[in-house]
């Protein structure tokens, strides 16, 4: 069996078609109208029988 690699500048060729831009969809809005179902206590959050910590913190970059 033998393999061809693809050209890749061919492959990068798209027509104008292609690149359309998609319709723009309306806002989502999403609502808990009776509250929140989870629970929050400094960086401890706690969702029905789940609880996890989080943490914001900047990534690090090689």
């Amino acid at each position: 069996m033998t393999f061809h690699p693809l050209d890749p500048l061919s492959a990068a060729e798209f027509t104008s078609i292609e690149l359309v831009e998609p319709p723009r969809s309306a806002p989502l809005d999403i609502g808990q109208p009776d509250g929140p179902s989870f629970t929050l206590d400094g960086n401890l959050v706690e969702w029905q029988s789940w609880s996890l910590r989080v943490c914001a913190g900047r990534a690090r970059r090689a």
